[in-house]
């Protein structure tokens, strides 16, 4: 049963990962600020422990506990399906929503390669092709944006589940070593 609810959790969880990824993308859309990035890191890293240590709290009782392994898993799992979502909402944004910045943004950086003086007019063409081929690929969107995920939830999970692991509890009487014991011997 357990398995079934990791996977329930880590896709209900990590939808919710994506969902505040999304809204914070579409909010840098229109404001810019560094006070923009830290509020979604900490609300990042906030519900990575927050959904963590629920997990832990429902498992995690115990003789077995919930291990530093274990949360990093699911950390993992909640971080591919936010990927996922995010993903698709780079595709719909890309191509879509917000065609128009995304443009602005790519001329932006093409004429601040091409003003550097380091890259020949050759160069630049095949930038310019394949930079604008990768941007609108679907696929190239949901992988960068599951790699993404994966790593920001993994690099910060390394944190989180360390304080948000359960260690065993040898005493709670619950284990296999005492389901083969004689209670009158």
């Amino acid at each position: 049963m357990e398995k079934k609810n990791l996977w329930n959790d880590a896709a209900k969880y990590g939808a919710i990962m994506g969902m505040v990824s999304i809204l914070f993308g579409v909010i840098a859309n229109f404001v810019q600020g560094w006070w923009l990035s830290l509020l979604s890191l900490a609300v990042f890293i906030t519900l990575l422990f927050l959904f963590t240590r629920r997990r832990v709290r429902l498992y995690g009782d115990g003789p077995t506990g919930y291990g530093y392994g274990q949360c990093l898993k699911y950390i993992f799992l909640m971080m591919l399906f936010a990927g996922i979502l995010d993903g698709a909402y780079q595709i719909v944004a890309v191509n879509w929503l917000f065609a128009a910045h995304y443009d602005e943004v790519l001329n932006t950086t093409i004429a601040t390669l091409a003003s550097s003086g380091l890259y020949t007019d050759e160069q630049l063409d095949l930038v310019i092709g394949m930079t604008r081929n990768l941007m609108h690929s679907p696929l190239y969107l949901v992988f960068s944006s599951v790699l993404g995920a994966v790593i920001k939830g993994v690099f910060f999970g390394l944190i989180v589940s360390a304080y948000a692991k359960r260690d065993p509890n040898m005493f709670s009487g619950n284990g296999p070593e005492q389901d083969n014991v004689n209670p009158l011997a």
